[in-house]
């Protein structure tokens, strides 16, 4: 590749990758041609802007020779003096319910949005191309998707306090592959992207027979971009709805009016309780369509509802309100801490200022042994909704949980506006 052919390559990468203005940038490699290419290119930017990068690999544990391949990715990428981390999944993603592949991908996200966190990295670079949003939306058409489903791999999400970034989404995979050849790098082929018993390999065979014969055009994909502007119609819709029938209050509970809610329309209904459910959950798949559909379809026929349990909310409904809580056993404690600021359980802010050593941990209250009077003057809360706060614990013992009598130098704050709640609708 010569200096002009390289420079007309690099520069719309450069730019996109300059835009994000991040200092800590995360890279997620695998060792196939997308991800190899998107280490050169971020090490090409990184050498020129004096940025630092990290590299991660996961190893879904899912076949043999995928430790041969992490430790490719962490040879070439060491040779580089950039630093590599192995991820393992302690999962047995072979053994859960439903499609592989999409529980490998959500285990994948897991683990590196925990990575992101320890290693202070704020924006996490993913190498989906051009060829994976035509699968993407073949997959989805046959799966019976709506809209949110047909619509185009969004370039940038914001998750988790982690921005997630897909810089290569225009490229095409053949042209990446040119561009590591003609520096002289190599990649690793995936069996897996051979095997016939996985969905998305048949949905990448049907693609090229399909254009082979001349049956999709190239404007093809454009489709998803149009469901992704429909998206957003329908999401504003959705959140200017909203605002005029949710309450959170200050300990994370949501109060829905029912007549409210009954009034609007069906997608909007859907996009309430799916956006609420992520609020809380911090999941970065959406719940699927049937169970929101179940969900909704009782709230229409009952009027009085105890409890129903869905993606780590409990969901209620009397007296003219629906109301939401985070559902205690869902909620995951944080240890080895080390980092004044932190987000924990996706909405409560911590920030432990000066007072911040190695023996604190943030539990669940309701994972504690309290009595609820010696703690707050709160009367009208239900411990229910108490036992989803933040509890600051060193040694077994509780120093802090917020909106208590307890005072400690530790600052508590739900992330509960516009903002925060909304992005997920």
């Amino acid at each position: 590749m010569d200096k002009i052919q390289k420079s007309l390559f690099l520069k719309p990468f450069y730019n996109s990758l300059d835009s994000i203005g991040s200092s800590s940038i995360g890279l997620a490699v695998s060792g196939g041609s997308d991800s190899m290419a998107l280490f050169y290119l971020s090490l090409f930017w990184a050498q020129k802007t004096g940025n630092e990068m990290k590299v991660a690999s996961v190893d879904h544990g899912l076949r043999e020779g995928s430790e041969a391949e992490i430790e490719f990715v962490k040879d070439r990428v060491s040779k580089n003096l950039v630093s590599h981390f192995s991820l393992k999944s302690k999962i047995d993603i072979i053994n859960l319910q439903g499609n592989t592949q999409d529980n490998a991908r959500r285990v994948r996200y897991k683990l590196l949005t925990e990575w992101a966190e320890k290693e202070e990295i704020d924006c996490v670079l993913l190498g989906h191309t051009l060829d994976d949003q035509e699968e993407n939306l073949i997959l989805r058409f046959f799966r019976g998707s709506g809209v949110d489903g047909l619509a185009s791999i969004e370039k940038k999400i914001f998750h988790n306090n982690i921005l997630w970034f897909r810089p290569l989404l225009n490229y095409r995979k053949d042209v990446l592959q040119t561009f590591l050849k003609k520096i002289g790098k190599d990649w690793v082929e995936d069996p897996s992207n051979l095997d016939d018993k996985y969905e998305r390999v048949k949905i990448r065979k049907l693609l090229h027979n399909l254009k082979e014969d001349g049956l999709i055009k190239k404007r093809f994909v454009q489709t998803a971009d149009h469901m992704r502007r429909a998206t957003e119609v329908l999401s504003a819709v959705a959140i200017n709805e909203a605002k005029s029938m949710i309450e959170i209050t200050e300990l994370g509970e949501t109060k829905i009016q029912t007549f409210q809610y009954m009034k609007a329309l069906e997608d909007t209904r859907l996009r309430i309780l799916s956006g609420l459910i992520s609020w809380y959950s911090g999941n970065f798949y959406k719940p699927r369509f049937v169970q929101l559909d179940n969900l909704q379809k009782l709230l229409t026929e009952k009027s009085n509802i105890r409890g129903v349990s869905l993606g780590g909310i409990i969901i209620k409904q009397a007296g003219g309100f629906i109301s939401i809580t985070r559902e205690l056993s869902f909620i995951k404690s944080k240890e080895n801490i080390n980092c004044k600021s932190i987000l924990w359980d996706n909405r409560w802010s911590i920030n432990f200022g000066e007072t911040l050593n190695q023996n604190i941990k943030i539990v669940p209250l309701g994972s504690l042994k309290y009595k609820k009077k010696e703690l707050f003057d709160l009367e009208s809360s239900s411990k229910n909704t108490l036992d989803t706060l933040p509890a600051i614990v060193t040694e077994n013992k509780l120093l802090f949980t917020p909106f208590s009598k307890m005072k400690y130098d530790i600052e508590v704050k739900l992330l509960r506006s516009d903002k925060y709640l909304y992005k997920n609708f």
